[in-house]
């Protein structure tokens, strides 16, 4: 989760979050490379959005600049050096990357003040306050220059790029540079939502890391800590929703995530009669201040959701246990339209959806378009 995806300030931002749940298996994969003296000096952390990749770049960073000075960052060691192999490394770790909130590197790398980091996000355009889709040539060259230099504290260098898909193809090329020649002791970490859109020159050059989506267990467990206000029930019924992305989840708890949720859930229960102002209305929420992309990505979700409970209903199957509290009308939708025809609307506001999410399209006008869909269902 970048400084952009932050809701409302209820989810500490990566760079400042000291826990890491669902994912030990990843940390301590990372603690093992290390260990045995055979460190990537380019990372790749791959898997869905909100689930932690970000927040393991910075832990990992922060565990170099507090550890990595144990051992010395200049030429490898035989035992070190292979393809990747760039600094020798701590002479031993635990399966933890943690570092202390009271640490000063902690703090440092926290508040954006650490000399040795570089950060390479999107951001926020300044002259219109919308957030930028892309990251510019201009600024992965200035990454390449910052890991060239000497390193401040006489330790690592690194540079963080979150999400690695936001570069344009020429920064990407710029890129290619610094991988094939990375400088003694650094680290660069790239966090993707979707590493097949970055080019295979760039990822074959990164040792990849595979984060899995949380199990609906740990999502349930977090929630309650983030937003005490939520129930145990709530945070059940959120936690399947959320696809394995506490972010996700997080997002669906909020205020506008509480709105979306229920307007969507209105327009299911007055199918088949479909109010097109309404349907426009409900687009214009998601897209409203503070959500942009992500807001449609929420409700592109949950439209998701409804529409597979349905088609599980018209096969003979229960709903999906996050909806088991609309099972009445899903029934009833499930049994107007028929299996074959859900099925085909499925199919349809799927491609309709993802083409929204990957063009620059009309959000709403798609949104309008998937109702209309389903009503043609209802009426045939």
């Amino acid at each position: 989760m970048s400084a952009a995806d932050d809701v409302d300030g209820s989810w500490p931002l990566p760079r400042a979050n000291p826990d890491l749940l669902g994912q030990e298996q990843a940390e301590a994969n990372l603690a093992a490379v290390y260990a045995a003296g055979r460190p990537a000096h380019a990372w790749l952390f791959s898997g869905p959005k909100g689930i932690g990749k970000a927040t393991l770049a910075f832990r990992l960073v922060r565990w170099l600049f507090r550890h990595g000075t144990s051992a010395r960052v200049g030429e490898p060691s035989a035992a070190a050096a292979d393809l990747f192999g760039d600094a020798p490394p701590p002479p031993s770790v635990s399966p933890s990357l943690f570092v202390d909130p009271g640490d000063p590197v902690f703090r440092r790398v926290a508040s954006g003040g650490h000399a040795d980091l570089f950060t390479l996000e999107p951001g926020i355009d300044p002259k219109r306050g919308t957030p930028r889709t892309e990251i510019s040539v201009a600024e992965v060259r200035a990454a390449g220059a910052f890991l060239a230099a000497t390193a401040a504290e006489g330790g690592w260098r690194a540079v963080i790029v979150d999400p690695a898909e936001a570069m344009n193809r020429n920064a990407a090329n710029a890129l290619l540079k610094t991988l094939e020649e990375p400088p003694h002791g650094t680290v660069l970490i790239l966090v993707s939502h979707a590493p097949g859109m970055l080019p295979a020159t760039v990822r074959s050059r990164c040792r990849t890391v595979t984060l899995a989506p949380l199990s609906t267990e740990t999502i349930a467990a977090l929630l309650p800590r983030y937003r005490p206000e939520t129930t145990a029930d709530e945070a059940a019924v959120l936690a399947r929703l959320a696809r394995g992305s506490i972010g996700h989840a997080l997002r669906l708890a909020s205020s506008e995530g509480e709105r979306l949720r229920g307007q969507l859930t209105r327009l299911f229960r007055a199918l088949p009669a479909v109010e097109p102002l309404a349907v426009l209305d409900l687009g214009e929420v998601a897209k409203g201040q503070g959500s942009g992309e992500g807001g449609f990505a929420l409700l592109a979700d949950l439209l998701r959701a409804w529409l597979a409970s349905i088609v599980r209903v018209a096969g003979g199957a229960p709903p999906q246990e996050a909806l088991a509290s609309e099972a009445e009308t899903i029934g009833r939708l499930a049994a107007a339209g028929g299996l074959e025809r859900w099925l085909q609307v499925w199919e349809n506001s799927t491609r309709l959806l993802a083409r929204a999410e990957t063009a620059n399209m009309d959000l709403k006008q798609i949104l309008l378009a998937v109702f209309l869909n389903v009503e043609a269902a209802l009426k045939r």
